[in-house]
């Protein structure tokens, strides 16, 4: 354990508390996850939402960080779906289906990546992390 470097347990940070949301309610995650990138990547993030004036609940989120575009979604019925494709130069090379927890994992991940370079995100993560 002694390998372990500060930004490792930062992701393992990130990864528990999204996790943790997860775990409590799916729709209520998926709340908490668009308020999070909202405000920690909001030109990176778009969300869908339900209903004619877009005030209704979230439809799908799709994050774009790195080389990966990162879409979870509810589907109205049963359980989130969660999907990560590989982008390279506006074009989707690869798209793979992916079990909500490995999902959560892998933007974690991302997230903590882009916290190193960029302060705004770094502060809602801090947040996360906290109430989490």
């Amino acid at each position: 354990m002694d390998n372990l470097e500060p930004e490792g347990w930062e992701r393992v940070g990130v990864s528990a508390a999204l996790a943790k949301s997860y775990a409590g309610d799916e729709r209520e995650f998926l709340a908490l996850l668009g308020t999070l990138m909202e405000s920690a990547l909001d030109t990176d993030t778009r969300i869908e939402r339900r209903g004619f004036f877009s005030g209704g609940s979230i439809h799908r989120i799709v994050i774009a960080l790195g080389d990966y575009t990162y879409v979870i979604e509810d589907p109205g019925r049963g359980p989130l779906t969660a999907a990560r494709k590989r982008v390279v130069r506006g074009v989707a090379l690869k798209s793979e289906e992916m079990p909500v927890p490995e999902w959560i994992d892998a933007l974690g991940a991302a997230i903590e990546a882009r916290a190193t370079t960029s302060q705004r995100a770094r502060d809602a993560l801090s947040k996360l992390i906290g109430d989490g």
